[in-house]
């Protein structure tokens, strides 16, 4: 059973989408490294921060681990559970925890904020002053709390969900708020306004989203081991590690870094991480 950090789908809904993606072409990507993780916990915090990358898992351990080599670097315990995880850029982890915001600086507990509602996700972005936000995506699926990075309310964003659609993650990249969502990655406004739904052959979504060097967003297609690579709205490339016909996998969270893509495989407890294999040059 999947862990209450990621609303759970049927994934009967797939078939479809599976049947349409086999027709196209996909692009098999190489497996560079992995890191196996204990069966008991699951990975459920990705971000990088200063060169490095901060893997949360669900027992309260946040790993550092330099990405060019997986090897770990330092290791931090919260000492409580985890549901969500980030880092500011002075290096504060900010982690999720049911209704609650905690920061920890320096390995010691600094701040607490509570949510008027569960949170499902946590990001942190710089706006166009140059201060650092936090975005706590609510369990509600129609609203974005949005904090300082000292865990000071900011301000909250509401967005229409008339389907009631689950949206387990939200990330804001070049004054856009980027939200995961079933049949949709939702592209808002800074005041909640749907810009564009972006979506391609009936795919589902509402799991990980990142951004390469070159503003493409890489969604993860819940249920298979298979990114979707969607330019100005368009899916241009489908990505995957092994043929679609394979056992169900979920992919639950990825980050691009630096040529490499990051993905966290849920069910396995694995942190994977493949060459991205688009050309950086490719329009």
């Amino acid at each position: 059973m999947l862990h209450n950090h990621i609303e759970q789908l049927s994934l009967n809904d797939n078939k479809l989408a599976r049947s349409k993606q086999d027709k196209m072409n996909v692009t098999q990507m190489t497996l560079l490294r992995e890191i196996t993780f204990s069966n008991d916990v699951k990975v459920v915090g990705l971000t990088m921060q200063r060169t490095l990358l901060y893997v949360a898992t669900s027992d309260g351990q946040i790993m550092m681990i330099n990405p060019e080599t997986s090897r770990q670097v330092g290791i931090i315990n919260v000492n409580g559970k985890i549901n969500r995880m980030t880092v500011t850029h002075n290096t504060d982890i900010i982690i999720l925890n049911g209704t609650y915001l905690i920061s920890f600086r320096n390995g010691q507990k600094y701040r607490q904020m509570k949510l008027p509602i569960p949170g499902k996700s946590l990001s942190t972005f710089e706006d166009e002053s140059g201060s650092e936000r936090i975005i706590a995506l609510g369990r509600s699926n129609d609203v974005l709390f949005v904090f300082t990075n000292d865990l000071k309310p900011f301000e909250e964003i509401y967005y229409k969900n008339d389907a009631k659609e689950t949206c387990n993650f939200a990330i804001w990249y070049q004054n856009y708020y980027y939200i995961s969502c079933q049949s949709a990655i939702l592209q808002l406004s800074e005041d909640g306004e749907i810009v564009e739904k972006i979506s391609a052959n009936n795919g589902t979504f509402s799991l990980g989203i990142t951004f390469d060097d070159k503003s493409r967003i890489i969604a993860i297609v819940r249920g298979q081991p298979l990114l979707q690579v969607f330019q100005n709205g368009q899916l241009r490339h489908n990505l995957s590690a092994i043929s679609t016909d394979e056992i169900l996998t979920i992919w639950s969270e990825i980050l691009y870094e630096n040529g490499r893509l990051h993905i966290v495989d849920y069910l396995a407890s694995k942190l994977k991480t493949f060459r991205y294999p688009i050309d950086s040059t490719e329009n």
